[in-house]
């Protein structure tokens, strides 16, 4: 596992559009991720067979994108593991399939941060969705 501490978190819970942004450096140096969903597109038909590409994105300010991906993610006070497919993190270029993000005191309202990710990661087939822990529940 991989500990990476975030000084720089953007949430943008303009709906449907849910963006959640975090980064090492308040620029663009250093690891960076970005989890977006669009709600009006991701609500799941019962029976439907959609795939996993309609979920939420994973993706950097270098481009790299995934779709789907996250296979858990646990909030625990100020850390935030997440764990990811292994076609994730090579698409990603992560450093490892499990990261640790240790965020930075004042950085973010981290019950703001735990919703919105519920709504992120909870959109699209339910089969898709990662094991979450530490999030809101209901």
């Amino acid at each position: 596992m991989v500990t990476l501490t975030i000084r720089d978190i953007e949430i943008d819970d303009d709906s449907p559009m849910l963006l959640v942004g975090m980064g090492e450096h308040l620029d663009e140096d250093g690891f960076n991720i970005i989890f977006t969903a669009n709600l009006q597109h991701n609500e799941y038909q019962e029976n439907s067979n959609w795939p996993e590409g309609e979920s939420y994105c994973v993706t950097n300010t270098d481009g790299l994108t995934s779709f789907g991906g996250v296979t858990e993610v646990d909030l625990d006070g100020s850390s935030l593991r997440m764990t990811f497919s292994e076609k994730t993190a090579r698409v990603m270029e992560l450093p490892d399939r499990e990261l640790m993000f240790q965020i930075a005191p004042g950085v973010t309202d981290l019950n703001a941060l735990s919703r919105i990710l519920k709504s992120i990661f909870t959109c699209g087939r339910p089969e898709y969705h990662p094991r979450l822990t530490g999030l809101p529940l209901g």
